[in-house]
């Protein structure tokens, strides 16, 4: 990835049936504070705090999609 290439990644929320996405997290957290390229959206925590609705426990409703997408141009508006 190219030198002053601005990353914006979203962390994992999903069923624990698909495995363990708990350590991905912890990667891309890692990475972020190596890398001040990447920004990540923190999705968990806005699942886990009941910040969006997750009808069918995978995917927000149309208010949960316009949050992410808000928090997106947050992390893109945080770019150099």
């Amino acid at each position: 990835i190219p030198a002053g290439m601005c990353i914006v990644w979203a962390d994992i929320d999903r069923p624990a049936r698909k495995g363990p996405y708990r350590p991905l997290n912890a990667v891309l957290a890692r990475e972020a504070r190596r890398d001040p390229r990447l920004h990540v959206v923190h999705w968990h925590r806005a699942v886990a705090r009941h910040r969006v609705n997750l009808p069918d426990g995978i995917h927000p409703d149309t208010a949960g999609f316009e949050y992410r997408s808000r928090q997106f141009a947050h992390a893109l508006a945080r770019c150099d």
